[in-house]
């Protein structure tokens, strides 16, 4: 359970990231 909740977390981390850096540019 440990190694799929970190994977998930990255993923909605690593999403959010992704747009906001596509809208700064």
């Amino acid at each position: 359970m440990t190694t799929q909740s970190s994977p998930v977390i990255t993923d909605m981390k690593v999403i959010p990231v992704a747009g906001h850096d596509s809208m700064l540019l």
